[in-house]
């Protein structure tokens, strides 16, 4: 399996698919994608072959877009602590689990979550580490 995760600093770069067409993955993981261009990306990502597209693409957040070659299921787990910054899908052909991440920055004024969050996914990635998993992102 190719696997390419890539933080796209927004989406508003039209050249996004002609790079992932190029390098052809079989699992794309797209982390800090506006809502804005999320569905743009989405639809443009089914023109190169990534026919299944899921993602966090919540409200006024930057968030995780996975699209991949074969079908994609929803993961048996989500963040309590963040919700938008993990998106966790099953592969079932490819039997195989992937957490894609979007690590949580501080900013003025919004409590202060990001040990929480680290340390839930630390669980998540304990509770994974008997199967066929991989946690990617930025």
């Amino acid at each position: 399996m190719r696997l390419i995760a890539w933080n796209i600093r927004g989406g508003a770069r039209a050249g996004i698919p002609k790079v992932v067409s190029a390098l052809d993955p079989d699992v794309l993981v797209l982390t800090d994608c506006r809502p804005a261009h999320y569905a743009r990306i989405a639809q443009s990502l089914r023109l190169v072959g990534l026919e299944w597209a899921t993602g966090t693409n919540e409200g006024n957040y930057t968030g995780i877009l996975v699209a991949s070659k074969t079908d994609l299921e929803p993961g048996p787990t989500h963040s309590t602590i963040l919700p938008g910054r993990w998106c966790h899908i099953t592969l079932p052909q490819l039997d195989t689990s992937i957490l894609a991440i979007y690590g949580p920055l501080r900013r003025a004024g919004t409590p202060r979550l990001v040990s929480s969050f680290w340390a839930e996914l630390r669980e998540v990635g304990d509770q994974l580490a008997s199967s066929n998993a991989l946690i990617v992102g930025a």
